[in-house]
């Protein structure tokens, strides 16, 4: 017996509700991970699509990237890609809103 059929043996031998958990988890978690994407105007189809790749690597890896994104997003850390692009000089853009009433 050769190793590519013992492992075809062992996935035999898992139990059919073990099959129907791990069906439901990775349906899941790339269903949480749809709708995150879609709510934050990311691309869903993909990022729910890597939801079913694996449990939890796909939700740890999504929740990073969210993270850096929205941080460079918001200003709080300059993009990695052009940093000289900020410059601490700039002041912050007025929110529409000034003090004075006319």
């Amino acid at each position: 017996m050769n190793a590519q059929s013992r492992g075809i043996e062992v996935l035999r031998d898992v139990p059919v509700w073990a099959w129907f958990l791990l069906a439901s988890v990775l349906i899941t978690q790339a269903y949480v991970i749809f709708n995150d994407a879609k709510k934050r105007g990311r691309n869903a189809w993909a990022w729910g699509a890597f939801g079913l790749l694996n449990f939890p690597g796909s939700l740890i890896i999504y929740y990073i990237v969210m993270d850096i994104l929205e941080t460079e997003r918001r200003g709080l850390r300059p993009p990695s890609s052009d940093a000289s692009a900020i410059s601490p000089d700039v002041p912050p853009k007025a929110s529409g809103r000034t003090g004075s009433k006319e």
